[in-house]
């Protein structure tokens, strides 16, 4: 299975769909606009049960990194999103008192490693979301068809209401064709020319139980180039009766290559209600 690229990659995705040469209506952009920006938003909102347990106990004397001393000043010191877990935290009744108890050194020393833990996951996060909300908003506009990228092969299809038994990875069909250029494609899979490419597959899936039990689903998408394959695969889902999920998996692949989006299940079988298959180049030929 491939590994997610790295941030020297995600640079120069970034970069690449910044230089596309794409026209389009200014509906086009806020419309993109906004629903990155909507999920960026319910992504910064987004929290745990661990994180709302970590704020509740963490001690007062642990949020000082300087005990003792004056902690630093500056305009960069007070810049910081909140997080939603600790701001539920100090909703909980008793929340005061059980973060003002005494402790010693030792553990005291064991919430800064946690704290400096979370800080360097937090970074990590920002800059996670940061790409994906450029990424999300470049690539809406080279989605739509109603944008001009001359001749910028790009592909998608969407498609609802099919049933499927695959036991095993097997195509999956998407029926409806929204746009293709310069790329032969059908229900299948798609064969793309030169260049550097992102093909991404959503799928929600319902288990209309049909048959007792759970159903394990996954979708990927398949690349097939001059000398090797690669794989990108959605995360695995247990589905419960009469309850659904959302699963995407993205894969980079080069061209020319041959494309192909797959399901595999075990259990029941599974109603697929939406559908989509974005194939767009975000560079040229390495």
């Amino acid at each position: 299975m491939p590994q997610p690229p790295g941030s020297v990659v995600d640079i120069n995705i970034l970069t690449t769909f910044y230089d596309q040469n794409c026209e389009t209506t200014w509906t086009v952009y806020i419309e993109t606009l906004f629903k990155a920006t909507k999920n960026l938003t319910l992504e910064l909102l987004a929290f745990g049960v661990d994180d709302v347990v970590r704020g509740y106990f963490r001690p007062v004397a642990a949020r000082k990194w300087r005990h003792g001393r004056k902690a630093r000043k500056g305009f960069w010191k007070k810049i910081r999103i909140p997080e939603t877990g600790e701001m539920v935290a100090k909703w909980i009744p008793g929340q005061e008192a059980v973060a003002g108890r005494y402790v010693d050194d030792g553990l005291r020393w064991l919430w800064h490693i946690d704290t400096a833990l979370q800080k360097y996951l937090y970074i990590i996060m920002i800059h996670e979301l940061i790409n994906d909300y450029w990424m999300d908003f470049q690539s809406g506009i080279i989605k739509s068809p109603e944008t001009d990228c001359g001749n910028l092969p790009r592909m998608m299809r969407t498609g609802e209401s099919f049933s499927s038994f695959n036991h095993d990875w097997a195509a999956l069909p998407v029926s409806d064709l929204v746009y293709a250029h310069d790329c032969i494609e059908d229900r299948f899979a798609a064969q793309m020319p030169a260049g550097q490419y992102i093909a991404i597959f959503a799928v929600t899936a319902l288990n209309n139980g049909n048959f007792p039990g759970v159903c394990n689903v996954q979708v990927r998408i398949r690349s097939m180039e001059v000398d090797h394959e690669n794989w990108a695969y959605s995360s695995l889902a247990a589905i419960e009766k009469d309850q659904s999920v959302d699963l995407i998996a993205t894969l980079k692949f080069h061209g020319p290559a041959s494309c192909a989006w797959e399901s595999k299940q075990e259990g029941n079988q599974l109603h697929f209600t939406k559908k989509s298959i974005n194939v767009f180049r975000v560079g040229p030929p390495i």
